[in-house]
């Protein structure tokens, strides 16, 4: 059974109250993390990119290795927007500790960051800032 879908949801249950209570910068302009963001979501927001999983388990358990991708969308005319929303996320989820359905949280670790200015005459000015996780779970295998 893939980890990925209850990794998401436990992400989700952890990061998002926390943005929509913020009051203070850099989250208190973002509208919320989503996993596929509103045909016209106003910038600032979050939003689940890429997800993938390696099977690490033994023969007692299942055990996967989950790789994580937040974006960050910002409409700041430069990278600070952007790279201070992404450090606020880094900072909610690196070795932190939250509940996944079904699963056991070993570990969450904080791999890598970036930001860049997207292309195109539809999205001037965008930046997007991404973070990626390596999400370590765990469950015993039933008899």
């Amino acid at each position: 059974m893939s980890a990925l879908w209850p990794v998401q949801q436990a992400i989700f249950s952890h990061v998002n109250p926390t943005v929509q209570a913020a009051t203070t910068e850099p989250l208190a302009e973002v509208t919320g993390l989503y996993d596929e963001p509103p045909e016209r979501a106003e910038v600032p927001y979050l939003a689940f990119g890429e997800l993938t999983e390696k099977a690490m388990g033994t023969h007692g358990s299942q055990e996967y290795e989950v790789i994580v991708t937040i974006n960050a969308w910002s409409g700041y005319k430069g990278n600070r927007q952007a790279s201070l929303m992404i450090a606020a996320v880094v900072d909610l989820l690196h070795r932190q500790r939250f509940p996944i359905e079904g699963w056991e949280l070993v570990s969450i670790a904080h791999l890598a960051d970036g930001v860049r200015k997207t292309s195109g005459n539809q999205t001037p000015n965008i930046r997007q800032a991404q973070a990626r996780f390596r999400v370590w779970v765990t469950r015993p295998v039933g008899p």
